[in-house]
């Protein structure tokens, strides 16, 4: 299934929201246009000449290895696709989601092989591209065209395509006579949906989510063993009855957490890395960026996910923070390039985002990511980071959260400088739950010596490279609960998820752990 069920439980369709809820009433008292894209102007932080590699980065995020950005991107175009709503405040088009409200990867399997025969070579298995994404006159033949819009994406969903096949392979060695049956398909496909399930809830989701947000949530939630919610009344948002359909203030705000957690460029391998995006840049150079939505160059094909992901086997870090270069340069035995981690979730993005190139952005005038997340969500009369704080009854942010990078003081010196005060009253939903995950490091700054005029010192990249442990930084409680509301939320009403289906019941996981990096090493138990 392509498209929402137009029978979801929220009267999705009668309310003009097109496959999508709201969590709250919109709110249609929203800043002036002007302020919103004033203020993206000044979130882009990380100068654009920075070159791409695995070495220690004073913007790094100990706590999130830099795969997860791009896993949470993969778990995103599973669950929604607006292709119907523009950022052009005359145009009133509704959104519309051409995704299921579920992690059912209908982004991997398309509409399945009876209805998208096109993307199996045997009714069965996934066709496999060599070194690449299978291609049709240069197009990928995926179920989500945005999963090959960047190199590292596209290199994501190669390996859980080629995961449905190991799983294919090893469930027919063990059952032959489920050789080319229907049977076979629903069982590897059951197999691969609820491994990745298993593995945003106790992968992602803690790398993520502060451990104090998330460990009161589970509390309250009270899970079975099988993981499913028996208090109901820990959601306090995403009630039982907006479970047909996503809510917008997650999809236009709360899970654009990542796109601060994206670097300026990536090392891929131990020969090649390169900017995310080159400014400027009016056709895809695979020479200078990692832009997709091509074949993708032999050159950047991932062949260590170590650089991506942490190894189990401890010769990389965890992710933890606290012990940042201990194991992490080249290993003991020189053989290891360094994990790369994740920029902070904050009020900053690199610059190659505020210009982003004509393939992204289809040809629209706004091509700064910031200024179109906080312009779609006045479009979409999203309420204020306030407001859902007070509905979720979690104490709001001081003021002195709610601050953005300041490096007018030359060099590399940079502080905090303050919104402008007709945003700090009701700040715009996305910038609040950024500013609120940035917490430790604005104490960070907080807590240095005064300078002459009674604030604390100016830092340098220096002295914020050394402080990577206290800085580190994940979703808080706002953010955070609308997060694990949703996820926990969509996989307690998915009759098909393994906290539901009956076959999930007696369920042994093909893989030893719940980890991407087993995912992707197809580590067997």
């Amino acid at each position: 299934m392509s498209s929402a069920n137009p029978t979801s439980l929220h009267g999705l369709t009668d309310n003009g929201l097109g496959g999508f809820s709201r969590l709250l009433a919109a709110d249609p008292d929203q800043p002036a246009p002007q302020e919103l894209i004033d203020l993206a102007a000044e979130q882009g932080m990380a100068d654009v000449e920075e070159q791409p590699g695995d070495r220690p980065d004073p913007e790094e995020n100990l706590y999130v290895p830099a795969g997860y950005t791009y896993l949470g991107q993969f778990a995103d175009h599973d669950l929604s696709f607006d292709t119907s709503s523009t950022l052009d405040p005359m145009d009133h088009s509704r959104p519309g989601n051409r995704r299921t409200p579920c992690f059912d990867l209908d982004s991997l399997y398309g509409l399945g092989p009876l209805a998208s025969p096109y993307m199996y070579r045997d009714g069965i298995r996934l066709i496999e591209g060599v070194d690449d994404l299978p291609r049709q006159g240069g197009r990928a033949i995926v179920g989500d065209p945005r999963n090959d819009e960047n190199s590292i994406i596209c290199n994501l969903h190669m390996a859980f395509i080629r995961f449905h096949n190991a799983v294919a392979d090893r469930l027919e060695a063990a059952r032959p006579a489920l050789k080319d049956s229907r049977q076979l398909f629903d069982l590897t496909r059951n197999e691969v949906r609820w491994t990745y399930q298993r593995i945003l809830v106790e992968d992602f989701l803690p790398r993520i989510v502060s451990n104090e947000t998330l460990q009161a949530f589970e509390h309250r939630r009270d899970p079975t063993p099988r993981g499913l919610s028996r208090n109901l009344a820990a959601f306090a948002l995403y009630t039982p009855d907006k479970r047909g359909a996503i809510p917008l203030e997650f999809s236009a705000a709360a899970y654009r957490f990542g796109h601060s957690m994206v670097r300026t460029g990536y090392q891929l391998n131990e020969r090649f890395g390169a900017l995310i995006f080159a400014k400027n840049e009016a056709q895809p150079n695979p020479d200078h960026s990692l832009i997709g939505m091509q074949p993708l160059p032999p050159n950047h094909v991932i062949d260590d996910w170590g650089l991506f992901f942490p190894r189990p086997d401890g010769r990389s870090r965890s992710g933890t923070p606290g012990d940042k270069d201990a194991q992490n340069d080249e290993g003991a035995e020189g053989d290891l390039r360094r994990l790369q981690f994740a920029y902070r979730i904050d009020t900053t993005f690199v610059n190659p985002l505020a210009y982003l190139p004509p393939p992204v952005v289809n040809g629209d005038s706004i091509v700064n990511l910031g200024a179109r997340n906080l312009l779609r969500g006045r479009k979409l009369q999203l309420p204020c980071g306030q407001a859902v704080g007070e509905a979720l009854g979690v104490p709001q942010l001081d003021p002195c959260h709610l601050v953005l990078r300041d490096k007018s003081a030359g060099g590399d010196r940079q502080t905090f400088k303050a919104l402008p005060a007709t945003l700090l009253a009701k700040t715009p939903l996305w910038f609040y739950i950024l500013a609120e995950a940035q917490a430790p490091l604005v104490d960070w700054w907080l807590r240095r010596p005064l300078d002459g005029d009674g604030r604390p010192q100016a830092f340098s990249e220096q002295e914020l490279l050394a402080a990577a442990s206290p800085t580190a930084t994940q979703l808080g409680e706002t953010g955070g609960r609308i997060v694990l509301e949703v996820f926990h939320g969509l996989l307690d009403a998915d009759p098909e998820s393994y906290r539901n289906h009956p076959l999930a019941a007696d369920w042994s996981p093909q893989l030893k752990e719940m980890r991407m990096w087993h995912l992707l090493h197809q580590l067997w138990a």
